[in-house]
């Protein structure tokens, strides 16, 4: 029986993929507050009953973008962190995954840095454990670099003034 529901399962992971990805790009360009779910119905060719299937306010839809992106980054960093004992090219591979991701996600990037604001009770509380999760992975890597270096204070070798941990 499960094997029945799997490619239901995945065409509902793909559509909403498609839709988060579509209304990211939607909110990068007018902003959330400026978008309505017409917009995003438009752009993705749906009704708008057809897309209450897969989220029930444009609350959520924010949320579950930023969610994503957050999941995927940390995800993402855990498959590379366990490739590297040693600290620096941990710290190379956390600011790769971070570029690479931004890089080629640049709306949703646009709508986690002007949107993150947006998202009220449940949904800011989330996510805010997320924005949690993925600063203490770079923190721990600075503090294992600082006890790697002997509790020296961590510097910019261009700007030590401004760049000191």
């Amino acid at each position: 029986m499960s094997s029945r529901l799997e490619p239901a399962t995945r065409h509902y992971d793909e559509k909403l993929q498609q839709i988060l990805k579509t209304s990211a790009k939607i909110f990068a360009e007018k902003g959330f507050h400026h978008t309505s779910v017409r917009d995003i119905a438009r752009a993705t060719k749906m009704s708008l009953s057809g897309l209450y299937y897969y989220f029930t306010t444009k609350e959520e839809l924010l949320f579950l973008i930023q969610e994503r992106c957050f999941v995927t980054l940390l995800q993402r960093w855990e498959q590379a962190a366990n490739s590297n004992p040693d600290i620096r090219p941990r710290i190379r591979a956390f600011a790769e995954n971070h570029l690479s991701f931004f890089l080629h996600n640049m709306p949703e990037m646009k709508v986690m840095a002007h949107e993150d604001e947006s998202l009220t009770g449940e949904f800011n509380d989330k996510i805010l454990v997320l924005k949690r999760r993925y600063v203490k992975v770079i923190m721990d890597l600075i503090g294992e670099l600082q006890t790697q270096e002997g509790g020296k204070a961590l510097t910019c070798a261009s700007r030590p003034s401004r760049c000191s941990a």
